[in-house]
């Protein structure tokens, strides 16, 4: 199950201007390679590591740490800044000597003030290690306050854990979304219930209709959409990308949603070739190995 959760979709080949004319918009990182995580992955992959450092349980103050030695200036990660990780970097920086306190109120927290899909990105090893455990909704709350301190950010959030953990417990994908949907705030169920609503339709037109762009009100309905229509991992990857937009953003959930609900290998899950075009795969299941022996 912790193999599933953090591969993400990938090209075959470096992505050029000249492979998206036509398009209304394109944005590809020059730097990036086939097998590199986005923004989104490497967000993943540092509460992955933290996790791993901490013995398979969640501290807020080393997760942030990492999240600033990470991203931040001089850190190891070179490619596109998102918002919340960028205002949540500055606000850190302007912290005033002595204010930061990592206490449990929400006002100690750094995160941007932001509805963006950043606020998910880095959830699913944390709902693997965490499901089952009555803890599990206030580290979610937490993980998702260090970058997206905003209200909405962690309803999505929670909505998500609840998702992620009941396929993970043996649910399958509809009736997870409706268990989601039970426990959710009225905000996030009304949208999740649209996306029951529209299976009959496209998963592209759907994707169009909500919005493509980075907010978690158009990524996380579309993509409880694609993950009901869609028959394997491998379809609903492409269907993803095929939508356009935040593919990156709408991707980690989705690829957690079907990697639990359908595992490794086989016709409906996650495909090996893709897992082994993963760059630091070997990290990656290093790192995995380690929280289930923790």
């Amino acid at each position: 199950k912790f193999k599933t959760m953090l591969i993400l979709p990938l090209d075959s080949i470096r992505q050029t201007p000249s492979d998206y004319n036509g398009v209304p918009g394109y944005y590809a990182h020059g730097h990036k390679l086939a097998g590199d995580f986005s923004q989104y992955g490497e967000q993943s992959m540092v509460l992955l590591r933290s996790l791993v450092a901490n013995e398979s349980k969640y501290n807020r103050a080393h997760y942030e740490k990492l999240f600033c030695e990470h991203f931040g200036y001089g850190g190891q990660y070179v490619g596109y800044i998102d918002h919340p990780t960028r205002d949540t970097l500055n606000n850190i920086a302007n912290l005033t000597p002595g204010a930061s306190s990592h206490a449990d109120g929400i006002n100690t927290y750094h995160g941007a003030d932001d509805e963006q899909l950043p606020a998910l990105a880095k959830l699913p090893p944390l709902i693997a290690v965490y499901q089952g455990n009555r803890q599990l909704n206030e580290v979610v709350k937490s993980a998702v306050r260090v970058s997206n301190n905003n209200d909405l950010a962690v309803d999505f959030g929670l909505a998500a854990a609840a998702l992620i953990e009941a396929i993970i417990q043996g649910k399958n994908i509809e009736s997870a979304i409706r268990h989601s949907c039970s426990s959710s705030p009225q905000a996030v169920t009304e949208l999740m219930e649209k996306a029951l609503f529209l299976t009959a339709e496209d998963n592209l037109a759907v994707t169009a209709k909500f919005g493509t762009a980075c907010k978690l009100v158009y990524g996380v309905p579309s993509l409880i959409h694609n993950a009901l229509t869609s028959d394997s991992y491998t379809s609903a990857i492409r269907n993803n990308i095929y939508a356009g937009g935040d593919s990156c953003g709408r991707g980690i959930v989705l690829g957690a949603v079907l990697g639990a609900a359908y595992g490794v290998g086989g016709e409906k899950g996650v495909p090996l070739e893709w897992i082994e075009k993963v760059r630091i795969k070997d990290e990656v299941n290093t790192l995995i190995e380690k929280l289930l022996h923790a």
